[in-house]
């Protein structure tokens, strides 16, 4: 079973994603930011897809956990409707961009090539 961790300081937007994430088939959990998190959250087995929402800074400080906790083989999506530099997201080893995805069908759609990895 492969889990989704979206990570998204706007509870709104976070419960969207994980719900419509879950209401497809997919093991999603949320989180409003990874340094906040106490060493009890760091689940055991890596997630197999990761979609981060916020701004570059909160980003970079998340990334840098997910890869100090993880590996740098975790796919990251990065979802935001200021483009990054492609230089950013090499240095970050980001899988990929796309600006906000708001419908369901959208978001799922994009995400397929990852979700199908990290399934029920």
């Amino acid at each position: 079973m492969g889990l989704t961790l979206v990570i998204c300081g706007n509870a709104n937007i976070r419960k969207f994603y994980v719900a419509n994430l879950i209401m497809r088939g997919h093991f999603a959990i949320g989180a409003a930011k990874l340094a906040d998190q106490d060493d009890e959250f760091w689940p055991p087995k890596a997630p197999e897809l990761v979609v981060i929402l916020g701004s570059e800074m909160q980003m970079e400080d998340d990334i840098g956990l997910l890869r100090i906790h993880y590996s740098a083989a975790i796919p990251i999506v990065v979802v935001d409707h200021d483009e990054p530099s492609p230089g950013w997201l090499t240095l970050w080893g980001i899988a990929a961009y796309t600006d906000n995805l708001w419908d369901s069908r959208q978001l799922v759609g994009f995400l397929s090539p990852w979700l199908s990895r990290a399934s029920i």
